[in-house]
C-alpha cells in the first residue's frame, strides 16, 4: 500500500509538471505574440520617414491596433490572477435564474435560437461576482457552441440539497444546498481518457486563432467557481453529448449571518485541525481563524485525540468539529480513527479533507463516520459552505 501510494504521488507530480509545463508554454506563446503585435505598431508610428505615415489618422490606427493587444495582454494577465485561492472578487446576492439570463443573452443575443434555457422552479439565490460567473459561463457557452456544430445547446438551471455527499462523473461534491447550472451540447464528446485533461491549462484539441488567452478557458471556469465555493463537474458520452455542470452554494441567511454582518466575525467555537503539511495548516488555520473559529492544529491522529480530551472539558468548545486530512491514509485507517475519535465524543462532526480521486472510504462516508468531505484544493468560500452544513447538522 506504501509502494502504491509513493507511485500515486509521484504520477500526480509528472501531471502537475505537464500542466505547469503546458500552461508556460501557452503563456509565453500569447504574451510574445501580443508584445510584437504592440511592439511593432509601435515602431512604425516612430519612424521618422513621412512617406510611411502620411498622415494622422494611419498613425491613430496603428495605435489603436497596439492598444488593443495591450488589452488583451491585461485580459490574459487577469485569467491567471484568478487561479489565486482566494480569489480578488466583489461580491452581491443575486438569483441564479437572473445571472444565467444576463450571461447567456450577452454569449447568443437576446433574440438567438441556437439555446433552449429551462429555468428553476424553486428560485434560489446565490453570492457571487455576476461579471466572473458571467465570463466563466460564456467560456463553457464557447466550447459547447463550437462542439454542438449548430446544434441546439440546452441550459438547465435547478437548485437542490445534497443530504450527502455525491460522487458525480468521477468527482466529489460536498453534502450542501446547491444552485446547478448544467450546459449541454450534442457535437462529438469527450473521451473517458481526456475528460479530467480539459482543465489543464492550454489543454485543447483547438487551434487558437487570434483570441488570445482561450486555452485557459476551462481552467479559469474551474478557478472561478472554486473561489466562489462551488464545483465544476464534466461528463460526456462520446459522439452523443457533454454537459458541463457548476455547483453554487445557495445563499443562507441567519441571524448568525447577520450579526457578523453588522458587528464583524462571530464566534463559531472550535476546530480541531488534523492536516500533516505544514504550509496547509497554516492557511486552514488562517481561513477558519477568518470565518469566526477557535482553531487547534494538529499533525497527526495521536495529537488530535489527545488535543480533542482537553478541547471537551473547555467551555468554548460547545459545538465539537473535527476537518480531518486522510489523503495518505488506507481505508481502514481512516474509518479506525474517526472510530477513536468518536470513542472520546460521540457527538463530533468530522469532515474528511482529501486531495485524491476516488477514495473507497469516502463513496458511503457518513456510513464511515465523517459528515462531510472536503476536496483539495478548497477556498475559503468552500470551507465556510462545509463547515456551516456541519455546524447545522
Amino acid at each position: 500500500e506504501k509502494h502504491s501510494r509513493e507511485l500515486d504521488d509521484a504520477f500526480k507530480l509528472v501531471k502537475k509538471m505537464e500542466a505547469m509545463s503546458c500552461m508556460a508554454g501557452g503563456v509565453a506563446h500569447d504574451f510574445n505574440n501580443l508584445l510584437t503585435v504592440i511592439c511593432g505598431n509601435l515602431d512604425i508610428v516612430t519612424l521618422e520617414d513621412k512617406d510611411r505615415l502620411q498622415n494622422w489618422s494611419e498613425k491613430q490606427q496603428l495605435l489603436e491596433v497596439a492598444k488593443k493587444a495591450a488589452l488583451s495582454a491585461v485580459e490574459l494577465t487577469r485569467q491567471i490572477s484568478g487561479f489565486s485561492n482566494f480569489g480578488i472578487i466583489s461580491r452581491e446576492n443575486v438569483k441564479v435564474n437572473q445571472v444565467v439570463t444576463d450571461a447567456v443573452q450577452e454569449f447568443f443575443g437576446p433574440d438567438s435560437n441556437a439555446y433552449s434555457v429551462e429555468y428553476c422552479s424553486n428560485e434560489c439565490t446565490v453570492s457571487v461576482d455576476p461579471p466572473e460567473i458571467s465570463r466563466a459561463i460564456n467560456n463553457v457557452l464557447q466550447n459547447a457552441q463550437e462542439a454542438s456544430q449548430e446544434k441546439l445547446v440546452k441550459i438547465f438551471i435547478n437548485c437542490g440539497e445534497f443530504d450527502s455527499p455525491q460522487l458525480i462523473a468521477g468527482q466529489y461534491v460536498p453534502a450542501g444546498n446547491y444552485a446547478r447550472i448544467d450546459i449541454r451540447d450534442f457535437g462529438v464528446g469527450i473521451e473517458s481518457d481526456s475528460l479530467f485533461k480539459i482543465f489543464d491549462p492550454y489543454y485543447s484539441t483547438k487551434q487558437r486563432g487570434s483570441m488570445k488567452g482561450m486555452g485557459l478557458g476551462m481552467t479559469v471556469v474551474y478557478a472561478t467557481l472554486r473561489n466562489h465555493g462551488g464545483y465544476v463537474v464534466v461528463s460526456s458520452t462520446p459522439g452523443k453529448e457533454t454537459t458541463v455542470s457548476l455547483f453554487l452554494p445557495v445563499v443562507q441567511i441567519d441571524n448568525r449571518q447577520l450579526a457578523s454582518k453588522e458587528g464583524g466575525s462571530v464566534g463559531k467555537g472550535s476546530v480541531l485541525l488534523i492536516e500533516p503539511q505544514k504550509q496547509m495548516s497554516e492557511i486552514g488555520q488562517i481561513m477558519l481563524g477568518h470565518l469566526g473559529f477557535s482553531v487547534t492544529a494538529v499533525s497527526s491522529a495521536s495529537d488530535a485525540m489527545r488535543e480533542l480530551r482537553n478541547l471537551k472539558d473547555n467551555s468554548l468548545f460547545s459545538k465539537p468539529l473535527v476537518i480531518m486530512d486522510i489523503s495518505n491514509w488506507d481505508d481502514d485507517t481512516a474509518e479506525e480513527n474517526c472510530r477513536l475519535l468518536h470513542e472520546i465524543d460521540s457527538d463530533i462532526q468530522i469532515i474528511a479533507a482529501t486531495s485524491g480521486g476516488i477514495i473507497p472510504v469516502m463513496e458511503k462516508c457518513q456510513q464511515n463516520g465523517f459528515v462531510n468531505i472536503l476536496p483539495k484544493p478548497y477556498s475559503i468560500d468552500c470551507l465556510n459552505h462545509v463547515t456551516s452544513r456541519a455546524l447545522a447538522s
